[in-house]
């Protein structure tokens, strides 16, 4: 929720930072977190497929736009929003996601940053020395379930950047705690 009074949709998981601004309400079943202590959503679906793709990336649309975009911000905004993530259990092979070369993910999803399905594929939007901007990065499951391992470890490490920009008096540069173990497990 942005200090406008906008609420975001139902999220699973919320991970925020308690140093900005406590939950206004955290009760287990019901929580009101205030979005500038928002650090990333993740939906978790069962069984992913198209729809749940285009309705997970909707419902990020909308959380950056209105909720993040639309807050009134007490000094200025900060450079990035919140990670946006989805998880799929179980699915489809969904236009192509499980192959490396794909133009689809690019051309249709931006708000989203992670994107795994567990035995299937692994995509992760980062930020591009070479180009200056973020690009899709594959990464290929097999049987010792390295695309869950490279999207956790990738969120872990982006989650404290993403935090720290928040405070003003942060400059810290992205550092990888667990990228090193993860970065190239394509």
């Amino acid at each position: 929720m942005n200090n406008q009074g906008h609420k975001s949709k139902q999220n699973d998981l919320i991970i925020y930072d308690n140093r900005l601004l406590p939950p206004f309400l955290f009760s287990g079943e019901c929580n009101i977190f205030p979005i500038e202590s928002v650090v990333a959503t993740i939906e978790v679906k069962s069984f992913l497929n198209l729809q749940a793709l285009m309705n997970t990336e909707k419902n990020a649309m909308y959380l950056i736009k209105n909720v993040w975009g639309k807050n009134k911000w007490l000094i200025s905004q900060p450079p990035f929003p919140l990670i946006a993530c989805l998880f799929g259990f179980d699915g489809q092979n969904i236009r192509g996601l499980s192959s490396k070369k794909n133009k689809w993910i690019s051309e249709n999803i931006s708000a989203l940053r992670f994107i795994c399905s567990a035995g299937r594929f692994s995509w992760v939007r980062i930020y591009s020395k070479e180009t200056k901007k973020p690009e899709w990065v594959y990464g290929q499951a097999d049987g010792e379930f390295r695309e869950i391992r490279r999207f956790l470890g990738t969120l872990v490490d982006n989650l404290r950047t993403f935090s720290n920009n928040r405070w003003l008096w942060s400059f810290e540069i992205h550092n990888d705690w667990l990228g090193q173990y993860v970065r190239y497990l394509r």
